[in-house]
């Protein structure tokens, strides 16, 4: 049985991120971007490394996919 999950980085808060892309505000027109009243910022959905790296080199937060596969994690 395999889970899906996503784990949030990069965010500003001095504690890290306990935010959940689930509970996230949806941003309207945009299935991939969602705001976060924690830290105030929009979190943008990285699906690729490709993706990761833009949002990253841009300071924004990002939400990546963790799939858990019986014990084991892969990362998205």
């Amino acid at each position: 049985m395999s889970l899906i999950s996503w784990d949030i980085q990069h965010c500003p808060l001095t504690n890290g991120c306990f935010a959940r892309w689930q509970k996230l505000e949806p941003i309207q027109g945009e299935a991939r971007i969602r705001y976060c009243e924690a830290c105030q910022r929009s979190v943008y959905l990285c699906q690729t490394e490709e993706e990761l790296a833009r949002h990253r080199a841009l300071g924004r937060c990002v939400a990546l996919q963790i799939v858990s596969v019986g014990s084991a994690q892969v990362g998205g």
